[in-house]
């Protein structure tokens, strides 16, 4: 399992390797280390809310862990508070990327924003979509990821076919702004 951890403006990749110990790399080197379930919150089991215990290179920390309503967790270290976000690697390059456009005379075009197949397209020429609507849905690094529209606005070309691959910034998507929906 690999994911990005962010807390502030710094940025790890942690891959997991399973197995008994879990086999831990941040940022490519590897790191002794385990993570125990000291107390998980009733039904908030899933969501990771509890206490822990984090053995890492032989030093033991204590962690209460709090979902926040935007997605990410307030994470209490012994006496520290860090906000983190943790996200597998295509989600947090979409949301670094912006999904990727460029945008000339109300036109937008919806770039890749990184290697992948197309999973599936969701819309055609001519099609009018709402803001948030999935366009294309791309697979990289065993994960799916919806592209979304970024405003309401009406889908010019469709530059994708499913079964696909596609590089970093390759087209996907022409969008033309609906009359009020300003390309960014």
């Amino acid at each position: 399992m690999q994911f990005t951890v962010e807390i502030g403006n710094r940025q790890w990749e942690i891959a997991v390797e399973p197995g008994t110990p879990p086999a831990v790399r941040v940022d490519g080197a590897a790191v002794p280390a385990t993570l125990a379930t000291l107390h998980a919150i009733g039904t908030e089991q899933a969501s990771g809310a509890g206490h822990y215990t984090l053995l890492v290179g032989g030093r033991a920390y204590e962690l209460a862990i709090t979902p926040l309503s935007d997605g990410q967790l307030a994470v209490a270290v012994d006496s520290h508070l860090a906000i983190v976000r943790i996200e597998d690697p295509l989600t947090a390059a979409l949301r670094a990327a912006g999904t990727r456009s460029t945008a000339t005379q109300g036109e937008q075009t919806i770039r890749a924003p990184m290697p992948g197949r197309v999973v599936s397209v969701a819309v055609e020429a001519g099609q009018e979509v709402a803001a948030g609507a999935a366009l294309v849905v791309l697979e990289a690094m065993k994960m799916e990821s919806s592209i979304a529209a970024p405003y309401a606005g009406t889908v010019e070309r469709v530059a994708v076919q499913p079964g696909e691959t596609v590089s970093r910034d390759d087209e996907l998507v022409v969008l033309t702004a609906n009359d009020g929906a300003a390309a960014p």
